[in-house]
């Protein structure tokens, strides 16, 4: 079930909700996402609760049939106590603050200037998300597909420039190859 929350997630942030994504990773979709968090905003919360009916009365019987019977985030998994450690509102791992240093390390790993638009979240959310794949599935045989579909993302919409994708993948490769990775098509063993 990750697998089906964190593309969740990642088709989420895409659609402009890059604050649910980023509860999908750190709460989990509960009812504590309409009272308790700071981050989510309120077209956020009905669309949880109309559209994507999570957080309807219907939804919380599915997703939440006891009170202690509550999903939790994706990234408490292996992280912490999720009642104590990042679940909480004096817990670091908070939107803003995890957000900005991912845009930061975009800046200082890929050169980007910030746009300082819905943009610069979404990246930042997505990377986030990436790395969360990365530890969630390490060794299951899904990274190189991960990779690849979140670069197509990033070259297909995305403010920095037309091949941020291919740069972004080939920076996480992080492999020494006589092929330029920044270049779609060698992502590929050739077909002859």
């Amino acid at each position: 079930s990750t697998t089906l929350w964190l593309h969740l997630a990642e088709a989420l942030n895409r659609a402009k909700y890059p604050d649910v994504a980023f509860a999908i990773l750190k709460d989990g979709i509960n009812s504590k996402l309409l009272t308790d968090t700071t981050y989510i905003k309120e077209q956020s919360k009905i669309l949880l609760t109309t559209t994507l009916p999570f957080l309807s009365v219907d939804g919380l019987l599915v997703f939440e049939p006891q009170p202690s019977n509550r999903n939790y985030g994706i990234h408490a998994h292996g992280c912490s106590d999720p009642s104590d450690g990042i679940g909480g509102t004096f817990s670091p791992y908070q939107f803003d603050t995890i957000v900005g240093m991912k845009i930061k390390q975009l800046e200082q790993t890929m050169g980007i200037v910030p746009t300082g638009t819905m943009a610069d979240t979404i990246n930042a959310v997505e990377d986030l998300l990436c790395d969360e794949y990365a530890m969630e599935f390490a060794f299951e045989g899904n990274r190189f597909t991960d990779l690849t579909r979140l670069a197509r993302h990033k070259n297909e919409d995305n403010p920095y420039s037309s091949d941020f994708g291919s740069r972004w993948f080939k920076n996480k490769m992080k492999r020494v190859t006589s092929v330029d990775l920044s270049i779609e098509e060698n992502w590929y063993l050739p077909l002859k």
